[in-house]
């Protein structure tokens, strides 16, 4: 029975507005399809003379949703007010995100509006169904908030807050961070205080990102790995020209990563707050 669920939509657009769908009115929840079940396209190659095919590379496609509800109001002017606020929020020009909460999971995703609301009336003009589908060309969930780390430092080396495994060297350390997400997931950091030539290294996966520069106590050096938006700032500027050549963007492998932080001289201020979301192939 509904009063034994629990779940709620909600739709934020680009300019911040923002609809609430549960089970109850104005706009009352009935269905959000799509969000499992994701859809795959395997490659395949067939040599002469072999049995089956050989795949050789899997990726996920779109995710497509579709949620449904129905508005009830008391009047003719309450419905068509409930009307105009659906189509401007959801208006199929805006983006947004869509974030759903099914039991104790809360997740987001980002999403375009492929179709607006089409509206269904019902032999009372007080109550309308109503359908919208939603295009996410990323198709993974995230958590809502980011996992995030605070690497400390303090002079001669570096420190940490936490039960993780450290070992510490003449400026630099090592710990172990732990991906629970369904595939990998690209990195934020940010770093602050006197640092020179500071390096970020996954050795689980053998990859590092390495800066050549001096980074200055009233400094803020910002590095993002995901793909599609790979970026190095510092004080919000382009540097990634002073990016190492060996460098490489990594990701987050699911399950355990050991990381070792490193710089070749640093003072007591500096800081590296390491942040990632958790990214799920459906709710």
């Amino acid at each position: 029975m509904l009063k034994n669920r629990y779940e709620k939509v909600t739709y934020i657009n680009e300019v911040g507005e923002s609809i609430s769908l549960t089970y109850s009115f104005p706009y009352f929840f009935q269905e959000l399809s799509g969000v499992d079940g994701i859809t795959a396209e395997v490659i395949r190659v067939q040599s002469i003379g072999q049995d089956g095919s050989t795949v050789t590379n899997v990726r996920l496609m779109n995710r497509e949703l579709t949620l449904t509800g129905a508005i009830k109001g008391k009047s003719k002017e309450e419905i068509a007010a409930y009307r105009a606020r659906l189509l401007r929020v959801f208006f199929p020009k805006s983006k947004g995100k869509i974030i759903y909460e099914y039991g104790n999971i809360k997740r987001q995703i980002e999403c375009q509006v492929e179709v607006g609301p089409k509206f269904s009336k019902q032999q009372t003009f007080k109550y309308q169904n109503f359908i919208i589908d939603i295009l996410c060309p990323d198709p993974y969930w995230t958590e809502i908030e980011p996992i995030s780390f605070r690497l400390a430092s303090f002079e001669g080396g570096f420190s940490f807050p936490m039960s993780f495994p450290i070992n510490f060297g003449q400026v630099g350390t090592k710990m172990i961070v732990n991906n629970p997400g369904d595939t990998k997931a690209p990195v934020f950091l940010k770093l602050t205080g006197k640092l020179v030539n500071p390096a970020i290294k996954n050795t689980t996966i053998g990859a590092e990102i390495k800066i050549n520069r001096t980074i200055e106590a009233e400094d803020v050096l910002e590095i993002g790995t995901e793909y599609g938006n790979k970026y190095v700032r510092i004080n919000g500027e382009n540097a990634f020209h002073y990016v190492d050549e060996n460098s490489d963007f990594f990701s987050l492998r699911v399950g355990e990563n050991q990381l070792e932080y490193t710089a070749a001289e640093s003072d007591a201020n500096s800081s590296c707050i390491l942040s990632f979301y958790p990214k799920y192939s459906g709710v």
